[in-house]
């Protein structure tokens, strides 16, 4: 809850990719909807937007996190704003290995 000291830290789901799920997502709502109205100017707003939340706003809400255990390490393993390569590497190589073990290629002779 806003004003109260984070009790728990929660890194799944989106916390896996991003620590800011929420400004992540209206960075890209946002967008989208300066894309589709379509209004340029809101787009040229948006990285002076993006940069008071990552300098200002981000920031102080990190400085309440520091005590939670675990944050130090979730910290170091996550980026701020999204971490994709990471994830697509991850998911891919896991969907790759299991498509190989389905495939009729891993159960030839000679192959193990």
């Amino acid at each position: 809850m806003p004003g109260e000291a984070p009790r728990a830290l929660i890194t799944t789901g989106p916390y896996r990719l991003t620590r800011n799920p929420m400004y992540a997502g209206l960075a890209v709502a946002y967008a989208g909807d300066a894309i589709a109205i379509p209004e340029f100017w809101a787009l040229v707003f948006l990285p002076l937007v993006l940069a008071y939340v990552n300098w200002s706003v981000i920031p102080v809400e990190e400085a309440s996190l520091n005590g939670v255990p675990g944050y130090a390490g979730y910290r170091a393993r996550v980026r701020r704003w999204i971490e994709v390569t990471g994830a697509i590497s991850q998911s891919r190589s896991a969907h790759l290995r299991t498509l190989w073990s389905m495939s009729w290629l891993s159960a030839r002779p000679g192959r193990s």
